[in-house]
């Protein structure tokens, strides 16, 4: 969000927004303690008493597991892949987080052993890397949180994670709705600059480590 960031404090000076990375067990507590006026967070949303913005973008959902785990040579996973593993649970999230990230069954009603437990995204891949057990993630944890001890697997039938800002309707205020207009530019921008790129030839793709 740095980008959204430096579009809103251009559109209006004298106003800025910093950019905080916070672990999900403590941004809503943070939200209403007034430390922060808005979350940029995965949908599904249901905390009582905030509003949803506009989805700003989205990224395809991975399985992050231990490299050496039978499904990290797999080119993908199925939700059904979930018995295969551990899900690692994150401490003191909303009940709808927890439902979307750690299903307790799989589609077809298998259930889904539940891992360890963890506070923050590095504890995860820590986990992870111990093969202690496994965790549902974004595509941009690949390139944010790379590491040699994980493998991070597409799921071939589950559907993207979309991320929106999300705001306290008690605390709503003019340079909420401004920053949200910002960010969606800014999303859009990046969209269309990443479109633009050049694509590697079917050649160089299967030349790639």
């Amino acid at each position: 969000m740095v980008h959204a960031a430096q579009l809103y404090a251009e559109r209006h000076p004298g106003h800025r927004a910093q950019p905080r990375e916070l672990q999900i067990a403590d941004s809503y507590p943070r939200l209403r303690d007034g430390d922060v006026d808005l979350l940029i967070v995965s949908l599904p949303h249901q905390e009582a008493g905030t509003a949803v913005g506009p989805v700003l973008y989205s990224e395809r959902r991975m399985l992050a597991v231990f490299r050496e785990h039978p499904l990290a040579g797999r080119e993908s996973v199925s939700l059904e892949d979930l018995t295969a593993v551990k899900l690692l649970q994150a401490r003191s999230v909303p009940a709808h987080w927890r439902t979307a990230r750690t299903p307790l069954y799989t589609p077809a009603g298998h259930p889904v052993e539940a891992g360890p437990e963890f506070e923050t995204f590095q504890e995860a891949l820590a986990l992870i890397g111990a093969d202690q057990g496994a965790f549902i993630v974004g595509a941009q944890a690949m390139h944010y949180y790379a590491r040699s001890d994980v493998a991070y697997l597409p799921f071939s039938d589950a559907p993207p994670l979309e991320w929106a800002p999300v705001w306290l309707t008690a605390r709503a205020a003019p340079r909420i709705h401004d920053f949200n207009r910002a960010a969606l530019d800014a999303a859009t921008r990046i969209h269309l600059a990443a479109a633009r790129e050049p694509q590697p030839s079917a050649a160089a793709s299967k030349e790639a480590p």
